[in-house]
């Protein structure tokens, strides 16, 4: 009964007592997960064991909440329940509330995988190490959105025009491809201009992206975003680029690359983090 459970999408709070994180049983999403799985496969990058207690100690939090919203503990958990349900029946946005468990990311930002946020304070905005990706529509009535154009490889998105940060990134990509490890470049700006040794752009005309990233826009400025493959937040910066996607991505591979962008200016090795 509990596996016809896990299968039923219709029944998502049943299935937090076997299996919390379940993904739904759709075509995308199983295609979603092979082409992850085997992304993190192909370039050796190891999870760490922290971010596995960190998902635990999530799911007994959010199973905690749907056990309680099945069987109600007590007169006060009873008249909550009832009342969620209720609205339910005529409030469409209630009904979205009820999956919210199933389909919410979990924040990495302890994790030794995630950067330290010493550029934070320079962002107003935007995703930190360890949490997940904003999502923003591109331009009005294009249809496209950013995380279109974001695959099931590292990432590195530079938003704005700082030539410095971009050829920085581009020296550091070409050197780690060099090496054999898998990693995309791509520009985030207003415009469709494509850089040189760029994998592609990412048309930004309203800044909408650049807004919900924290990038600055002003002439000359930028940002860049290092993305797992699992699409959460490596690291980000906005200055001091030189030979810092290298350090990033050595720390996803679990091992220091030697120096391969610029040799006169190694980037600092990370500092420990709290495991």
């Amino acid at each position: 009964p509990v596996e016809r459970a896990i299968e039923d999408e219709d029944q998502p709070a049943i299935c937090s007592l076997r299996r919390p994180t379940w993904p739904k049983r759709s075509t995308s999403s199983r295609a979603s997960l092979v082409a992850s799985s085997r992304a993190w496969s192909r370039s050796w990058v190891r999870p760490s064991c922290s971010e596995r207690v960190a998902d635990a100690r999530q799911i007994c939090v959010e199973a905690g909440r749907s056990t309680r919203m099945m069987a109600p503990p007590s007169r006060g958990f009873r008249v909550m329940q009832q009342a969620v349900l209720s609205l339910a029946l005529d409030q469409p946005w209630v009904r979205g509330l009820l999956h919210w468990r199933t389909s919410h990311p979990i924040d990495y930002a302890d994790s030794p995988l995630s950067w330290p946020d010493d550029d934070g304070p320079a962002f107003d905005a935007g995703p930190h190490p360890g949490a997940p990706p904003r999502n923003a529509r591109l331009g009005r009535g294009s249809g496209g959105y950013l995380l279109d154009a974001v695959g099931p490889e590292i990432t590195v998105l530079v938003f704005g025009s700082d030539d410095a940060l971009w050829r920085d990134a581009a020296d550091d990509v070409a050197a780690l491809r060099a090496r054999g490890i898998e990693l995309r470049l791509l520009a985030v700006r207003g415009d469709e201009t494509v850089p040189a040794r760029a994998d592609g752009v990412i048309a930004d005309p309203d800044g909408n992206a650049g807004r919900r990233w924290g990038a600055d826009d002003a002439p000359g400025r930028g940002s860049v975003y290092v993305l797992r493959p699992d699409q959460h937040v490596a690291a980000r910066w906005k200055s001091g680029s030189a030979s810092r996607v290298a350090a990033v991505v050595a720390r996803l591979h679990g091992a220091r690359l030697s120096r391969c962008a610029t040799d006169e200016q190694p980037f600092a090795p990370p500092r420990s983090h709290p495991s």
